[in-house]
């Protein structure tokens, strides 16, 4: 009645398609914040009066060049942390079907 442990491998088999989606998920964080800083660049070049009548507001939405730049790190390590996902998530399921295919 009990159930039998599962064995890491069995949990790690669990885990995989996880851990692709948390690469999906900050692969589309990144871009998105690559899109915010680029947007945010463009918008500081137009002119302000246009840009006020176009929104209806009485202030902008203005970013220093430094707050830019930490949309710009900040994309940087959401691309780096989605592409170490992907890489570990290509080398453990290499491992775990290696493992599988040395049991039989």
């Amino acid at each position: 009645m009990n159930k039998p442990k599962t064995s890491l491998e069995e949990q790690e088999r669990k885990l995989l398609p996880r851990l692709k989606f948390m690469g999906y998920v900050l692969s589309v964080l990144s871009v998105a914040t690559l899109a915010f800083a680029i947007v945010a660049d463009l918008l500081e070049l137009e002119n302000e009066a246009t840009l006020a009548s176009l929104m209806n507001e009485e202030e902008l939405f203005e970013l220093s060049p430094l707050e830019v730049l930490n949309f710009y790190a900040v994309f940087l390590i959401f691309a780096l942390l989605s592409t170490f996902f992907f890489l570990l998530h290509k080398k453990k399921s290499k491992l775990l079907l290696q493992e599988t295919k040395d049991q039989e």
